[in-house]
């Protein structure tokens, strides 16, 4: 039993690694650095959705994916502002979902062992360490 939840354990993270360096000869940022940080800002929190399922707080769950939801708002105003229109937005954005990006596990031991491979979520959530795409795509837009 704890080698099944190991080996879906590594399959999930070799998933990952694999969205990450698909297209070794231009990588994602070269080719839409605005999907690139926006999908890396999803990735990562729905991971800390799934780690928080491990404390079995419904209410720390909600709180994590209405800031993703206030994220994803403030992203889109930030491409109004810079000139992108309605479908180029909608193009950028309705494919950040936020619950097909959070892992799913069939027990309790895989999501643990998944969690323990990413640190303390919640060190970094309250330091502020998590990627926020609206700061990050401010920093994309103004180059």
């Amino acid at each position: 039993m704890r080698r099944s939840a190991a080996v879906k354990v590594v399959i999930a993270l070799w998933g990952m690694t694999a969205l990450q360096t698909s297209g070794f000869a231009e990588p994602l940022a070269a080719k839409n650095p605005i999907d690139a940080v926006l999908s890396r800002s999803l990735v990562e929190r729905g991971a800390m959705i799934a780690c928080a399922a491990l404390d079995d707080d419904a209410d720390t769950i909600k709180f994590l994916k209405i800031s993703w939801e206030r994220d994803i708002a403030a992203v889109k105003e930030d491409l109004l502002k810079a000139g992108f229109d309605d479908s180029a937005i909608h193009t950028l954005v309705d494919h950040l979902d936020i619950e097909k990006a959070t892992p799913r596990f069939a027990d309790r031991p895989a999501l643990t062992a998944y969690c323990s491979t990413l640190g303390d979520w919640k060190l970094r959530w309250q330091m502020f360490m998590v990627s926020m795409p609206q700061f990050e795509l401010r920093r994309v837009l103004d180059k």
